[in-house]
């Protein structure tokens, strides 16, 4: 197997050769589709070349022919020297234990078996996400359109089919002509097969350089095909320049996971190029190859394949022997024995879960009397809620943490860091509460503390459970139409004072999904940064949120901390493919949240949800940003086991 793949590796090499000198012969008159062909044969050779490549037969080529020399006179018979050999008795022979040595060609195949189906797996899930989008989307005229995808897509290598965004309805005529046509011809032109191709021999060849490379450049020419054929048809260089340079933006890691199994018209990574080539003067457009350029590329590659498949370097002739040269027989070497020593490692010991020192887990006390102004009146807990509800409390410093009145469904909230409606477990574990004592140990972080939840959780309760999934309705931060309002982040030495504060301060962990609190107001979280929270007081006031140093995953984060009386089961995601960090300053106003807590009915989360969506929404807006309902994957948590009475303290 090994030794067939390194063959046919060579062979490629002289594949890859030829073709480099047909482009640079036609250098003169080469377009885009011309190349993009050229090397979609070297593709097809190599794969070929795999499958078939061991059925050829072999043509020996001698290329180190030695010529014709005088006849040389044969040295005399070598002299033998006679062995007598005298019968002796030998003792029994002692069997031995020979060592087992590792087969390391059995090791090197697996190994290459293992990372082959590792990009193989990644490939077909690549396929089945593709089938799964398209099977969501909904056909208008000659292509379909979804609201799972930012930009104008290309997908499928079987039955190419054009997928556009829902923004396509507030796109001018030009512009969707424009798009259609570039997406339209890598529908006829098969772009899709020949990537797929691409990254097929990818997956198999992947340790050779020759396999990354031409999927790399077939993707660039079929681009620049496409850019050519669209010129051709609408003739403006100047307007389709700027086309691609305002989708760029967007397009940029827009389609994630589909980014090898998608065609789009203004990816990032070869914009400099394309636009390079579409404003060369002197360069008529090509509107690409008929069906019969196809076949006489074809046509000629095949016999390039077959010979590349067959010809063999004959191994060189062996050294005639020249007069006086003496012949001697070495002796073999005499026989050892060779002890293996037992190794005295200790083997390795499985990696150790994030825990708590110590910890202590009681059964919360019942609710307290609380004192009123006509004596004392018993605390009336929730509906639905524990019964020791009204003095639930969390605290926390840098050693120790405490939970009075904690359900067990807060708990494990906590210890996933997931929205209630996401968390599938039995309904007892809403009113059952518990007091949670536990030593934090040495040098443990904020970040570990959702892990150490968990093993406790396992340790004492027996929780086991799995992840699933499940169709959901998310809020998608993205982009406002007007472009993004914020800064990018100064540099460390140029943040604000009360940054460097907070992160010499030595603040407890702090408690909470997503953030932990350094000091009254400021909070810190790696997405996030640090973030400084004031207000103006008062009903209908101002919230100010000040980070310094965001991400784009801090800038959902800091969403959601904002609208705190968002309904936690519809989350909001990522999709603004913004990198790096920026300064923020996020203004929500109260007025209309202290209204409808006035004026809405009890018991109506929905009303009340769509009230905070509303105060978030107007603050993103000043920033460039806004919130889409979007239907999405989402992780859910589901509880398969879990103790009600946990193990002895």
């Amino acid at each position: 197997m090994l030794a067939h793949l390194a063959d046919v590796s060579i062979r490629s090499l002289l594949l890859a050769l030829i073709a480099g000198i047909v482009v640079w012969t036609l250098r003169a008159k080469r377009t885009a589709a011309l190349q993009h062909a050229v090397w979609t044969v070297v593709v097809c050779g190599m794969l070929a070349l795999f499958a078939f490549g061991q059925a050829l037969p072999r043509l020996p080529l001698r290329v180190l022919d030695r010529p014709a020399a005088a006849p040389l006179q044969s040295p005399p018979p070598p002299r033998y020297v006679p062995l007598v050999v005298e019968s002796v008795e030998l003792p029994a022979p002692i069997p031995l234990t020979r060592p087992r040595s590792i087969d390391w060609s059995s090791v090197a195949v697996y190994a290459y078996a293992a990372i082959a189906f590792g990009f193989l797996a990644r490939f077909l899930t690549g396929t089945y996400l593709v089938s799964r989008l398209l099977a969501k989307s909904v056909a208008v005229g000659d292509f379909r359109e979804s609201g799972l995808v930012a930009v104008p897509l290309t997908l499928g290598w079987v039955r190419p089919q054009i997928l556009l965004p829902l923004e396509w309805r507030e796109w001018d005529r030009d512009k969707l002509d424009t798009v259609l046509a570039h997406e339209g011809s890598h529908v006829r032109r098969r772009d899709g097969l020949v990537a797929a191709l691409a990254g097929i021999n990818r997956c198999i060849f992947w340790f050779h350089p020759l396999a990354w490379l031409l999927e790399k450049r077939l993707g660039l020419l079929a681009e620049l095909a496409c850019d050519e054929a669209c010129i051709a048809s609408l003739g403006d260089r100047d307007r389709y320049a700027r086309l691609l340079l305002d989708m760029a933006g967007v397009v940029d890691g827009a389609h994630g996971r589909l980014q090898r199994h998608a065609l789009t018209m203004a990816a990032s990574s070869h914009i400099r190029q394309r636009i390079d080539s579409i404003l060369k003067d002197g360069r008529k457009p090509s509107r690409g190859l008929t069906w019969t350029g196809w076949a006489a590329i074809a046509l000629c590659g095949i016999p390039v394949v077959l010979g590349a498949g067959t010809l063999e370097l004959a191994a060189p002739l062996p050294p005639l022997p020249l007069p006086g040269w003496k012949f001697t027989a070495l002796a073999p070497p005499p026989p050892r024995l060779l002890a293996q020593a037992r190794s005295t490692s200790p083997s390795p010991s499985p990696t150790s879960r994030v825990k708590f020192e110590v910890a202590s887990i009681r059964p919360a006390a019942p609710a307290r009397a609380i004192p009123g102004r006509g004596g004392e009146a018993p605390a009336a807990p929730p509906p639905g809620g524990p019964a020791c509800a009204p003095v639930a409390r969390t605290t926390m410093d840098a050693g120790r943490i405490d939970f009075v009145c904690v359900s067990l469904k807060q708990f494990l909230l906590e210890a996933f860091a997931i929205p209630s409606g996401l968390l599938l477990a039995p309904d007892w574990t809403e009113t059952d509460a518990f007091d949670i004592s536990a030593k934090l140990p040495n040098g443990a972080t904020h970040e570990q503390l959702p892990k150490m939840f968990q093993s406790l959780l396992e340790d004492r309760f027996g929780l086991t459970f799995h992840r699933g999934a499940k169709e959901g309705t998310v809020n998608a931060l993205v982009v406002a139409k007007g472009g993004l309002k914020v800064k990018p982040a100064a540099p460390d030495s140029a943040q604000p004072a009360w940054v460097s504060e907070a992160a010499a301060a030595k603040a407890p962990y702090g408690y909470g999904r997503g953030a932990r609190q350094i000091s009254p107001g400021v909070f810190q979280s790696s997405s996030m940064g640090f973030v400084r929270r004031s207000d103006t007081g008062g009903p209908g006031g101002i919230i100010h949120y000040e980070a310094p140093s965001i991400s784009s995953e801090g800038l959902a984060a800091l969403a959601r901390f904002a609208g705190i009386g968002m309904d936690p089961a519809v989350g909001i995601v990522d999709m603004t493919g913004l990198n790096g960090r920026y300064q923020v300053n996020l203004d929500v106003s109260m007025t209309e949240v202290v209204a409808a807590i006035m004026s809405a009915p009890r018991n109506d989360p929905g009303f009340m949800h769509g009230v905070w969506l509303n105060m978030v929404q107007d603050g993103l807006k000043k920033l460039g940003l806004q919130l889409e309902p979007r239907k999405a994957p989402v992780e859910t948590i589901v509880v398969d086991r879990l103790e009600k009475t946990p193990t002895g303290n």
